[in-house]
Formats: structure tokens, C-alpha cells, sequence
């Protein structure tokens, strides 16, 4: 492609356009349809019905039941909701536990385990739920990205109310973990399973309704919709208790006026994935692909982080070995990629992704991260590929 046809985009995983049609659904609640859910007059009960149209087409694209699910802000907030609102409910059970007891020092701990590649708003939400009185724990990955589960397995001490969070589809390097092992290892030893599935909602199926998943978590920005909207299933809301309280919205799990712009376009988008998916999932495959065989051949300069197969079927983490991506700058100057997780800003330390999984720190700096989407093209991926070589050249 040449330069003069515009900027290339190469950062889906950071964040995606919104569709047309999403915008299209989005637009009489900004000035028409802008009544509060809340409200019980026609123009509130006309925006509540929306909501809860949206509520319908999120549900029926992740296969769960639309009670199940609570709006947020978006992928971080669901996810600090899921882990701290289940360590309050611990918290809670075992005080009353504790009073009606006879042993009033009963140990009040509950645990949460997560993996050393998550995102970091999983850190932020451990933090948050160690401060209520969750014990962390920490389990490793292979080189490849997937957890290591028999050292899962060890973390967990029997009677202890555990909580394993795990990012689904990686955002850096595009590992999937095994969501059904580690659901069959939930059921065996009876812990709680939170799932952050940002990346991988409409990427890879992601069967909620056939595995042990308590929580889960998306969010609209990742899927062609707005962003400042998201989503979090609760599968027993009897095992959660609410962050924000003040109002009655979101079946008394989330109070807050409603986002229903937000709300109606991530279930606009949800729609869209429904129908468009599985081809649009073939044809990022189909890049991808093509990607790696054009690159192929500079297998000695760089090394592709994260698996083969069983990966996000539109990202791909490069890593240069005998280059900086300051000797990309001017080759690079009209495409738009990312070093990493885009919610990091200025600088950074290597990834703790990639020194997670044994990347050397002399060249995990040097990294790379591409994320195909709707409007990536072949010819785009050829003039990618065409740039970096040209680079190696020089140097």
C-alpha cells in the first residue's frame, strides 16, 4: 500500500472503530431518546427498553442468560467488580460465620490466584481485594504463555474460598488458555473462576454456558463499539456483592445512572458479531497467516512471541533481536502499531508479559505488537512486511 493512501492501523487490540451501524443505533439517544431508565414516564421507559434490548444481544452472543449480566464502564471495571465483590462476599459470609461461632479467631482469608501475564487491571483489582482481606497468589506460565496448571493446582488450600482470574485471550502476545481444563480443574476443587475475555469476545468461541465460569468480563471498545462501556457476568449473584451502592439500577448490582448510548451500542456491536463472526474470525485468520509466512524468511532477525496455534487469530507480538524499534521510526512512519499494552504509557520496563514467559530483557524492549482487524487488508500486511525489510537492509 503506498504511503500517500493514508495511515495504516495495525492497533485493533488497543482499541477498534466503531462500526456504522453501531453509531447509527447510538445516535437518537444523544439527543431523542435521551431519557433516564430510571424514570418511569415514556421517555424513561422507552431508553429502559433499549437497555435491556442490548442487555438481550450481549447475552445471546455469549450463550449466558440476560440476568446474568450487569453494565459497567468497561473491561477494567467489571473485572475490579468481579474480584473485589466476590472477596467482599467472603469477607462478609465469614464474619457472620465468625460471630455465630464459639472460636472467634477463625482465619478470615479468602484467596484470589491470577497469572503472571494478566492484564493490569487484574493487578489493580488484586490490590484492591488484598486491602478487603484477599490473600494473593501468583501461579507462572510456560514460555508459550499458557498457565501452568499443576502449579495452579498447589495454590489452592483445601477449605480456603479461591478465586482463579485469568485473561482468556492475551492482549500482548495472543495466547488462549485451555478455558475448558481449567473449568474442569474449577469443578474438582471447587474454586471460583473469573474470566477476562477483552480480547477474545468475537475472536474465539468462548462457550460460557459449558464451563465452571462464575465471572466474566468484556468490554465495547474491543468489539466495534464505544468505548466507556462494558459488561460483567455474574453466574450466582449470591456469591458477589455490590461495589457501588445508591440507586436501584442493574438489579441493585450497579448503581449508577445508565450509559444507554454506550449501552445500546455495545449491544448493537454484540449483534453484528452474531451474525458477521465466524467468516470475519476467518479472514483474520487467513492475515495472520499471511503475516507469518511473509516474515518467515527473517526468522534470524525477530521471533514471534506466544504460540503458533491456539492463539488470537488477529495479533501477533515480533519481537527484534538485533534491532531497536527507534531504527523502525521512518519506515514505520505511516503505521500505527503498538510496543505493548496500550495501557501503558511513557516509559516503560519490558513487558512483564514477555519476561513472564522468558523473553530476554536485552530485547524484550524491542517489541512489536500488531493487531489485525475489520479493515486490515493483505495489501497493508505486504507493505508492513516490505517497510521491515527494508530496515533490516539498512542496518
Amino acid at each position: 500500500m503506498p504511503s500517500n493512501l493514508g495511515p495504516i492501523y495495525f492497533d485493533y487490540n488497543a482499541t477498534t472503530p466503531v462500526l456504522p451501524e453501531v453509531e447509527q443505533a447510538m445516535l437518537p439517544f444523544w439527543q431523542k431518546n435521551y431519557g433516564n431508565p430510571s424514570s418511569t414516564h415514556f421517555y424513561g421507559q422507552r431508553a429502559k427498553l433499549s437497555v435491556e434490548k442490548a442487555r438481550n444481544s450481549v447475552a445471546r452472543l455469549l450463550g449466558v442468560p440476560a440476568h446474568s449480566l450487569v453494565f459497567t464502564s468497561g473491561a477494567t471495571e467489571s473485572i475490579h467488580t468481579a474480584l473485589a465483590g466476590w472477596t467482599m462476599a467472603q469477607t462478609t459470609t465469614q464474619l457472620q460465620t465468625q460471630k455465630s461461632a464459639q472460636n472467634s479467631t477463625q482465619d478470615k482469608t479468602c484467596h484470589i490466584i491470577t497469572s503472571t501475564i494478566e492484564h493490569k487491571a487484574t493487578y489493580g483489582a488484586c490490590n484492591l481485594s488484598q486491602k478487603l482481606g484477599a490473600r494473593i497468589s501468583y501461579v507462572e506460565c510456560d514460555s508459550l504463555g499458557f498457565v501452568r496448571l499443576d502449579q495452579l493446582v498447589k495454590l489452592i488450600k483445601p477449605g480456603e474460598p479461591t478465586l482463579f482470574s485469568v485473561i482468556h485471550g492475551n492482549n500482548e502476545i495472543g495466547t488462549i488458555q485451555n478455558l475448558s481444563e481449567i473449568s474442569e480443574l474449577a469443578r474438582k476443587h471447587s474454586f471460583a473462576l473469573h474470566v477476562d475475555a477483552a480480547q477474545s469476545v468475537g475472536k474465539t468461541p468462548v462457550p460460557i454456558d459449558q464451563l465452571s465460569v462464575d465471572f466474566l468480563s468484556i468490554s465495547g471498545h474491543k468489539v466495534y463499539g464505544p468505548k466507556g462501556v462494558g459488561a460483567l457476568y455474574i453466574r450466582n449473584t449470591n456469591n458477589f456483592e455490590s461495589l457501588f451502592s445508591g440507586g436501584g439500577q442493574e438489579m441493585n448490582l450497579r448503581a449508577g445512572t445508565h450509559n444507554v448510548p454506550g449501552i445500546v451500542g455495545l449491544g448493537r456491536a454484540c449483534e453484528w458479531y452474531a451474525a458477521n463472526g465466524p467468516s470475519e474470525i476467518v479472514r483474520l485468520q487467513h492475515l495472520q497467516n499471511h503475516l507469518r509466512e511473509k516474515l518467515a524468511p527473517l526468522q534470524e532477525l525477530l521471533q514471534i512471541n506466544g504460540p503458533l496455534q491456539n492463539r488470537l487469530p488477529n495479533n501477533l507480538s515480533i519481537t527484534l533481536k538485533k534491532h531497536s524499534l527507534e531504527d523502525l521510526e521512518s519506515a514505520f512512519e505511516n503505521i500505527a502499531y503498538s510496543s505493548g499494552s496500550a495501557c501503558n504509557s511513557g516509559p516503560q520496563d519490558p513487558s512483564h508479559v514477555l519476561k513472564a514467559i522468558g523473553v530476554d530483557e536485552k530485547i524484550a524492549a524491542n517489541t512489536l505488537r500488531i493487531g489485525l482487524g475489520l479493515y486490515s487488508t493483505e495489501s497493508e500486511v505486504d507493505h508492513f512486511c516490505e517497510s521491515l525489510l527494508k530496515t533490516f537492509k539498512k542496518g
